[in-house]
């Protein structure tokens, strides 16, 4: 006789728990290597016998810190966002500053990594009333983003559905989080919807445009630019 029973709720939390959430693991470091390996590929080696100034030569880490290198950042800020747009650069920074920190330092999620793999935290995590407080902050940047795409001209002629699919992915954890920290109805069903949603954001960050977070280290610390931290010889 073959032996059958109807999965329930806690059978699916502990999948998405457990299996699904190592799958998500496992396609964020595959899509991150290949990434990787796609800008090697592009991008080539170039050196380059080029004399500067004294004043624009890069010599890494080290001697950074002068007043003549502070000056000429500054300047180069202004032609940047930071200085052509200066309530869109703000908005960018916090919110991508909470949007790393919230989920790493939530208590919920310490204590889910200490049974996890053993690791946690505290006591570096934040209060119930500081989470939510950061949370609320990213859900207006989010809003705020929303509205960009949707209200102001230029922004909107260059705006596809990837967009709107982005911020989707991006904005489910944390109102799925923000409702159980407030709401208990519907709990079994919405922290399993809370869990798929993490799992799939880190799941995407390779594969969509979120891939700018593994660029933006890539294009500081591997390419030559203006805008790089080292003396790097890779273009593209």
């Amino acid at each position: 006789m073959v032996y059958s029973r109807i999965l329930t709720l806690g059978d699916f939390y502990n999948f998405v728990r457990g299996p699904l959430l190592l799958a998500a693991i496992i396609l964020f470091i595959a899509g991150t290597v290949f990434q990787i390996l796609r800008f090697i590929k592009l991008s080539k080696m170039e050196k380059k016998n080029l004399i500067r100034p004294s004043a624009f030569k890069k010599t890494g880490w080290k001697n950074k810190i002068t007043s003549q290198y502070i000056k000429r950042r500054i300047a180069m800020l202004k032609i940047t966002v930071f200085g052509t747009n200066t309530l869109m650069a703000a908005v960018c920074l916090v919110f991508h500053l909470f949007l790393f920190v919230v989920p790493v330092f939530l208590i919920a999620h310490s204590v889910t990594l200490d049974e996890l793999i053993g690791i946690n935290f505290f006591p570096f995590v934040f209060s119930d009333s500081t989470s939510n407080f950061f949370t609320i902050i990213v859900i207006l940047c989010l809003i705020f983003f929303l509205l960009r795409r949707l209200f102001i001209k230029r922004v909107r002629s260059i705006t596809s559905i990837n967009d709107f699919f982005t911020l989707a992915i991006v904005g489910a954890p944390f109102l799925t989080g923000f409702y159980l920290s407030h709401f208990s109805t519907g709990y079994n069903i919405i922290i399993i919807l809370h869990i798929v949603s993490g799992e799939l954001f880190i799941a995407a960050i390779p594969f969509t445009k979120l891939v700018h977070m593994i660029y933006f280290f890539i294009n500081r610390f591997c390419l030559e630019s203006e805008y790089s931290f080292t003396d790097s010889s890779r273009n593209w």
